[in-house]
């Protein structure tokens, strides 16, 4: 036998390093055979399962857009339709002539959204050309709206085009009919889908960082749903207007469906992703159903993705574990040689350790262990010191590694708790926003300062979110800032016609959330009431809001100068909303006592 493989003959050292080598080897065809392709396949599916999550999430924002933009129209229509009949009135109150009333057709709003048909005894005047709208205007009823659909082949399949008919009286030989139609009724539909799209865009994108596929929206006519002999993907675009149509809420000029047939597709809705091939590539797409019950045409949410991109991400993950576990079966490896090495010192080190333990030295250990006399006798000596001094450091250790993990933690809360005020913060501003836009829609004043005043209270929560994501201190805020921004932005609202002394006493005070809110909402619901009524007939109004703290209790005072509330109304008891929040967040969520009174004007005091 060569002298290489005579083990026997080796040293010690070189049998532990032989061992200690093949252990490695040993553990890394463990890791690879069993953990890694567990993991990837692990991997694998958390892909899929966040997409998934991702596409519901797509699919709920679609269905939001979808009412969203259906309740714009029905608004939009409502309105157009009203002014169209205001036009008509105006014209029978204007009527003088048949050349008159040409004239003042085509100056009205009727020729930009209509056809029209003018009748009388002499003359017929018309923009119409369709003999199905004349047929229709002829059986049409007076001083109502119908509705009527007409074939359009300039629409992608096949769809019928809805009209709205309106014929009335000018006078007592004079017929004006109009035919409109129904899209054209709102004009501003096109930016505000756009508008909608951006949106839906973004939610789109989620999906992209996983994937160089396609989300998209479409329909399929329903004809052709069953159909299974041919793929459902057509390049000629005439002929696929029969067949599907892709919506304009989409970034994609045709579908990525490969080889899919219309029956497929269908029978895939809201299941697992069909597998099948796109581009000489094996696709995963996914079929979400999003069409209303009675529809002529199947709406679908696809999201197609490549199976070399689930791939990747699961690859990308084992390249980057692999470094990191060689390195640290490496560092074993010369960490256990080391470590057998010094046992083979273990006499010197013990005569060397005798011998300082005789000067007096008895911080020294020999740190020898094992079950030979020799190890008998390095036990002896380090165990009379060893244990307090191990002791003291396996505690320190220990301190140390959950002093770490708490600082971890913390900062990840603090993390996630400054995202959340963020986001509320966000959606807070996004709701004021869209009370807004409401608002310059609504005509009644009634209503509009009930929107108002639920804008300001919102504003309140909204401010308190964004003061405590820009603090530095997450769990609590500055509340003179906190209270001097909100006095501003009332200030702004109404736009006082006369200078307000505000006085804002809070000195060195840092509340939380939970305290903050209800305070602020009171505070807003007390200085607004001021600034509505409270000044009408004061030409120096005052307002007062200060707040101390002593020992657990706190002290909230709001008074002004004004005319007070009117004797006959019992604060504590009232109908009004104002007065009953200022009662139920007083006595509720803050635990405290309220206390009314009037002193040259009105004063609030609330502890808790």
């Amino acid at each position: 036998m060569p002298k290489l493989l005579q083990v026997k003959s080796y040293t010690l050292n070189i049998k532990v390093a032989l061992a200690l080598l093949l252990l490695s080897i040993f553990l890394l065809s463990v890791l690879f055979l069993m953990i890694v392709p567990k993991m990837q396949k692990e991997q694998y599916a958390q892909t899929k399962k966040r997409i998934e999550q991702m596409i519901a999430v797509t699919k709920e924002q679609v269905k939001v857009a979808g009412k969203a933009l259906r309740i714009q129209g029905v608004l939009e229509k409502s309105e157009t339709r009203y002014k169209l009949v205001l036009d008509l009135l105006e014209l029978k109150k204007n009527h003088t002539s048949t050349e008159n009333l040409i004239k003042n057709i085509k100056k009205s709003n009727i020729v930009n959204h209509c056809y029209y048909l003018l009748e009388n005894t002499d003359t017929v005047k018309t923009n119409i050309k369709n003999k199905l709208f004349l047929e229709a205007i002829k059986k049409a009823k007076e001083d109502t709206w119908t509705n009527h659909k007409f074939s359009d082949k300039h629409y992608s399949l096949k769809r019928k085009v809805k009209y709205l008919l309106y014929k009335t009286k000018i006078d007592k030989n004079t017929n004006i009919s109009i035919l409109c139609e129904e899209y054209k009724l709102n004009k501003n539909h096109a930016s505000f889908e756009e508008g909608i799209k951006i949106n839906v865009q973004k939610t789109f994108a989620l999906t992209h960082k996983f994937h160089k596929g396609k989300t998209y929206l479409m329909w399929i006519n329903d004809e052709y749903s069953q159909e299974d002999n041919r793929p459902l993907y057509e390049e000629d675009q005439k002929k696929r207007k029969e067949r599907y149509s892709i919506s304009n809420m989409s970034d994609v000029k045709n579908i990525f469906t490969g080889d899919l047939t219309a029956k497929q597709i269908n029978d895939a809705k809201n299941k697992e992703p069909l597998v099948h091939n796109l581009n000489n590539k094996k696709a995963h797409t996914w079929i979400e159903d999003l069409s209303d019950k009675g529809d002529k045409y199947t709406f679908l949410l696809v999201t197609t993705i490549y199976d070399e991109d689930l791939n990747t991400h699961v690859d990308s993950t084992f390249w980057k574990i692999l470094p990191a576990s060689l390195t640290a079966l490496f560092l074993s490896i010369v960490a256990g040689f080391f470590l057998f090495k010094r046992l083979f010192k273990g006499i010197n080190i013990l005569s060397d350790t005798a011998k300082e333990v005789n000067k007096g030295n008895k911080s020294i250990r020999s740190k020898v262990k094992g079950n030979d006399d020799i190890g008998h006798l390095g036990i002896v000596f380090d165990s009379m010191l060893d244990s307090l001094q191990q002791n003291i450091k396996t505690l320190d250790s220990k301190v140390e590694n959950k002093t770490k993990e708490l600082q971890n933690s913390l900062e990840e809360k603090e993390v996630l708790l400054k995202e959340i005020h963020h986001r509320v913060k966000n959606n807070l501003a996004m709701t004021i926003g869209l009370i807004k836009l409401q608002e310059v829609e609504i005509e009644d004043e009634n209503t509009k300062k009930i929107l108002n005043n639920i804008q300001e209270r919102i504003y309140t929560m909204e401010l308190l979110h964004r003061k405590l994501y820009e603090s530095s201190k997450l769990n609590e805020i500055s509340f003179k800032e906190y209270v001097t921004n909100l006095v501003y932005d009332i200030e702004t609202t109404y736009n006082y016609d006369k200078k307000i002394d505000v006085n804002i006493d809070i000195k060195n005070i840092y509340l939380n959330i939970e305290i903050a809110m209800p305070c602020g909402l009171i505070i807003n619901e007390v200085i607004t009431n001021a600034f509505k009524y409270a000044f009408k007939k004061n030409d120096n109004p005052k307002l007062l809001i200060k707040m101390e703290k002593t020992d657990n209790t706190y002290t909230l005072i709001i008074k002004d100068n004004g005319e007070g509330i009117d004797k006959n109304i019992d604060i504590y008891n009232s109908d009004s909303l104002g007065l009953k929040l200022i009662n139920t967040i007083a006595k509720l969520q803050l635990q405290g006592k309220l206390t009314y009174s009037y002193e040259n004007g009105s004063k609030f005091l609330i502890e808790f």
